[in-house]
């Protein structure tokens, strides 16, 4: 905390922080953390948000006021431009990019959006919708990463010399984690199978097998035979 707020020196609330650092240090008189390693962010691929700043000020006034809004958004998935009604809930980090958490009315429903995918935004002052109320932790239980869908029971075995890495920690909300006698680690959750879940278990492809569904080990198993076509070549 002394860290992140010695990085506030300067600014409006200066002196307020000051203040409150001044308690803390008669609390923890030494520095653990150096307030320049707040900014040495490891986040490889992260997004340049520099000329996005318009963007990002329309989203954060109609989130703190609640005003719905019309956006021109670029469904890169689907390789199309749309105009869409919403309402910005939240706005949250994920693998280098900025996302909001908008409730769209057409489909009664909330979903991620990337805010490089927004090319426009225009104030709806008029516009009456009704707005249901919104918890973000129990809207991520049905998502993995940003892409949602219907969660699905997953059982996976992690190989006993790479145990160390997923031991102690959170991938996600509901996990259970199994030490078995011979050293592996058995995992289940209860996530979507969506291109985020199907990319990380990939990344740890060396350390972990996929026990069920049969529906994912099919799923990996045509994404590692594409990929090997792509590859396909004599050295």
């Amino acid at each position: 905390l002394k860290a992140h707020l010695k990085t506030f020196s300067g600014t409006v609330i200066q002196e307020d922080v000051e203040r409150l650092a001044n308690k803390i240090e008669k609390i923890a008189p030494f520095d653990v953390f150096d307030e320049q390693s707040m900014y040495w962010d490891q986040n490889i691929g992260q997004f340049d948000y520099t000329q996005f700043d318009p963007i990002i000020r329309k989203l954060i006034k109609s989130i703190t006021e609640q005003i719905w809004i019309q956006v021109s958004y670029d469904s890169l998935s689907k390789g199309n431009e749309k105009e869409i009604i919403i309402m910005p809930r939240r706005m949250f980090s994920y693998a280098g990019s900025l996302y909001v958490v908008a409730y769209v009315p057409k489909h009664s429903s909330h979903i991620a959006m990337a805010i490089q995918n927004f090319s426009s935004i225009n104030y709806m002052d008029k516009y009456k919708a009704d707005l249901p109320n919104f918890d973000f932790l129990e809207w991520t239980k049905f998502r993995f990463g940003v892409f949602w869908g219907e969660p699905k029971k997953v059982m996976f075995e992690v190989k006993k010399e790479f145990a160390h890495y997923f031991r102690n920690r959170k991938w996600h909300s509901t996990q259970k984690l199994t030490e078995e006698d011979n050293g592996t680690l058995v995992i289940e959750m209860k996530v979507p199978l969506s291109t985020d879940f199907i990319a990380w278990l990939l990344s740890w492809n060396h350390a972990i097998v996929v026990l069920k569904p049969a529906e994912l080990i099919k799923s990996i198993h045509e994404t590692l035979l594409d990929n090997l076509r792509q590859y396909d070549t004599n050295f």
